[in-house]
């Protein structure tokens, strides 16, 4: 019913890169469905930002919508405990718009083993973990990968800005690089959320 999912974070009662955000869901409704959107998306994020006007701290916003209906809902974050992650190989998978359904994910990430996440490999490029963009610092400037399987917002942010710069990693180029981070909706560059990558693959 809810094909597509756009998780924001909502901090002191505000939404965070909310143009990012507008701008991903208009586009994945018509990229992916040849569709755009029946309802006002900034009309659903007011009403849902005034249901919180009382409320303080740092929550995710999750709202799942088609291109004419919508649910949406608080959740209050937790910060996941991501420090390794394990290079898993994937060909086929595709993740171009922010699907609800997540299945193929949740199997790749079934197969961490003792990591914390993985880390995908397609087309032998790196692209993205399970749930986060990644970036990398060579000791003068930080990367990302030119190719993700989802171009969060986070990213985008960083990359207009100029703070980050794409490029094509192979599985072999991370080991050359002093520091690796997770981003997403969530989980800012400052924050500094730093992995491990381990070095060795499982093919899906």
């Amino acid at each position: 019913m809810y094909p597509l999912l756009e998780t924001i974070r909502f901090e002191e009662g505000k939404f965070n890169h909310l143009a990012y955000h507008l701008q991903r869901m208009r586009r994945s409704v018509k990229d992916c469905f040849d569709k755009s959107l029946q309802f006002d998306p900034e009309e659903v994020l007011y009403e849902a930002q005034q249901s919180m006007t009382r409320e303080s701290g740092l929550f995710k916003f999750r709202l799942l919508y088609s291109n004419e209906d919508y649910r949406w809902e608080f959740i209050p974050y937790k910060w996941p405990h991501i420090k390794t992650l394990k290079m898993v190989v994937d060909n086929q998978i595709e993740y171009g718009c922010k699907f609800s359904d997540r299945d193929r994910l949740s199997q790749l990430a079934a197969l961490k083993g003792i990591a914390d996440d993985i880390l995908i490999v397609k087309n032998n490029e790196i692209t993205d973990t399970s749930f986060a963009n990644v970036i990398f610092f060579d000791g003068k400037k930080w990367v990302t990968p030119q190719h993700p399987l989802l171009p969060g917002t986070q990213r985008a942010f960083l990359l207009k800005n100029g703070t980050i710069l794409e490029a094509i990693i192979k599985p072999e180029d991370v080991f050359s690089f002093q520091k690796a981070r997770i981003i997403n909706a969530m989980i800012r560059m400052d924050d500094k959320a730093e992995v491990n990558i381990v070095y060795y693959y499982c093919k899906f």
